[in-house]
């Protein structure tokens, strides 16, 4: 399987067949400088820098999204997205515009994208459409006894269960 949580500033990569992430590979994009990944199985991306428009932009990072694939997928077509939130604001034709560029990547490149809505997402981990980053951290860290703090260095504090306050990258690969 092949999982996206696609956004203009943090997107996570899941690809595997396993409720172990140990066993998956791992992309996301560097928030902080610091930000290190301390097993093999995730790899950090730096995001575009001075890219010339918006375009330049959304491109670089959807490339890299293709690149990790590539190295990292076998013979998988199947791709799994999150689909736009009704509650969107702020910028969300960039929104649009940027994941319009990835999803056409990969359609060129023979997958089939299946979105999925994030209300759908929430609810099947934690039971409830209307969880919490902090919700689906707990959840996740209870169903996969995974802890992200000892596999990436970045975040200036330990994230526990509990936390409403998840930083990226971790609330995007989860």
């Amino acid at each position: 399987m092949i999982a996206i949580d696609f956004s203009m500033n943090s997107a996570g990569v899941i690809i595997g067949n396993s409720d172990n992430p140990a066993e998956c590979k791992m992309m996301c994009f560097r928030q902080r400088k610091r930000d290190e990944s301390l097993v093999k199985n995730i790899k950090i991306y730096d995001y575009p820098v001075d890219p010339k428009n918006n375009e330049e932009r959304y491109f670089e990072i959807a490339y890299s999204i293709m690149e990790f694939i590539a190295k990292n997928n076998i013979n998988n077509k199947e791709v799994y997205t999150e689909d736009y939130s009704f509650g969107s604001t702020g910028s969300v034709f960039n929104i649009a515009e940027a994941t319009a560029t990835l999803k056409h990547m990969l359609w060129m490149d023979g997958f089939n994208i299946t979105k999925i809505s994030p209300k759908s997402i929430k609810k099947f981990a934690t039971g409830s459409g209307n969880a919490s980053k902090g919700e689906m951290f707990s959840t996740f860290v209870d169903k996969t006894n995974y802890d992200f703090n000892t596999v990436f260095c970045g975040p200036s504090k330990v994230v526990k269960k509990g936390d409403e306050n998840i930083p990226a990258p971790f609330s995007d690969l989860i």
